[in-house]
């Protein structure tokens, strides 16, 4: 009990400190591209903050994986260093009983990896898109680019040569809605109504009108009102996006396409891509205890990079798996987890077999070394 609680401890903290790095870093990454479209929305620091919540989950869900593989390797790369883990093995503390604490978080990780893909991914991206949307139908202000097209709804696109947030004007207005009609006017102005709809009056224009009969009826105004009325309870229906269902719809899409027969299990492929999120949290402990331990007086990083990158490598796999094996998406993603599952089992056997480090030097002098003695060599000829 006292060894299960002092290495919870040593790998506690720097799982935290790693996770929330982490979902800092990626929502750092997609900042500029979420200013650029609050740019000319009202309220752009609460919109903002909307839609880091949304995207937390995503995020969370990378930084978990992410967070158990570093804060497990460091842990062990820490005792190595310091003596400590040979003492334990010295002391006949047995392999498995040092991997049980990892695992054991390892377990937790998969938990909160299903919840989610299962339940709080699906959410998010379903809220960040409806977001998206009001925002670009203009619920959050109708300004935007001069001469630029704003969609107000599905069948009516507007562009001005200038809006203004504060008054609702918009100055020299052009106006497309589906099925032919066309308005130009010199200004109008645009406000909401209770139920979020949009309702413009344009003055002094414009417009010309399909005719039921065929051809165009042209008329001039010197005021026209017209109302766009949201549809807020469109939600996709059957063609929404897999990645957008919680588990119940996605389990019905399941079973629909087992009634049918049909080929492509594409439902089927988004469960089992959810699920392996699962599978590699508990994968991900052993292969940290084999990436993070140092050799006798080593200080090399290949170990924590390679682990890195073999979980970056998984998650893109994974996506493509989802997209290439849906007519066998169970064979798919069994021979991808059973891949790694092998793979990450037979490094740390290796490590427990032949001793701290073992693996972190066989990257060293077959990977690492070699690829630093060419890139050497091609430097020096093409300084000379």
């Amino acid at each position: 009990m006292l060894l299960d609680r002092y290495l919870f401890q040593r790998i506690a903290r720097p799982f935290v400190a790693v996770l929330v790095c982490v979902v800092a870093v990626l929502l750092l990454e997609n900042l500029g591209r979420l200013l650029e479209l609050l740019k000319f929305a009202r309220d752009p620091i609460i919109l903002l903050a909307r839609f880091s919540l949304y995207l937390l989950p995503e995020y969370l869900g990378i930084g978990i994986l992410l967070a158990l593989f570093l804060s497990v390797a460091l842990a062990i790369r820490s005792l190595t260093t310091s003596g400590e883990w040979q003492v334990f093995a010295a002391t006949g503390v047995s392999p498995a009983r040092l991997v049980l604490i990892p695992l054991i978080l390892g377990m937790a990780c998969a938990a909160a990896e299903l919840g989610i893909h299962f339940h709080y991914r699906p959410a998010g991206e379903y809220a960040l898109d409806k977001l998206v949307s009001d925002i670009r139908e203009g619920l959050y202000g109708l300004d935007g680019e001069p001469r630029s097209m704003l969609r107000l709804d599905q069948d009516t696109m507007i562009t001005a040569d200038r809006f203004d947030r504060s008054t609702g004007r918009l100055d020299n207005v052009f106006m497309i809605r589906r099925g032919g009609a066309v308005f130009n006017a010199r200004r109008a102005i645009a406000s909401r109504d209770a139920t979020g709809g949009i309702k413009l009056v344009f003055e002094d224009g414009q417009g010309i009108m399909p005719l039921d009969g065929g051809g165009f009826r042209g008329m001039r105004f010197g005021q026209l009102a017209t109302d766009l009325r949201r549809d807020d309870d469109a939600k996709g229906g059957v063609e929404m996006a897999l990645d957008r269902l919680p588990y119940d719809q996605l389990m019905h899409r399941v079973r629909l396409e087992r009634a049918r027969g049909t080929d492509k299990r594409s439902a089927l492929a988004s469960f089992a891509s959810r699920c392996a999120y699962g599978a590699i949290a508990l994968i991900i402990p052993f292969m940290a205890l084999a990436l993070g331990a140092l050799p006798p007086r080593g200080r090399t990083p290949y170990g924590i990079g390679a682990g890195i990158l073999a979980i970056v490598a998984y998650i893109r796999a994974s996506a493509y798996v989802e997209g290439a094996a849906v007519a066998f998406p169970v064979i798919g993603f069994a021979l991808l987890i059973g891949v790694c599952a092998l793979g990450a089992f037979l490094i740390w056997n290796a490590e427990q077999r032949l001793g701290p480090g073992f693996v972190e030097t066989w990257l060293a002098r077959n990977l690492a070394d070699p690829i630093m003695t060419r890139l050497g060599r091609a430097w020096a000829r093409f300084r000379q």
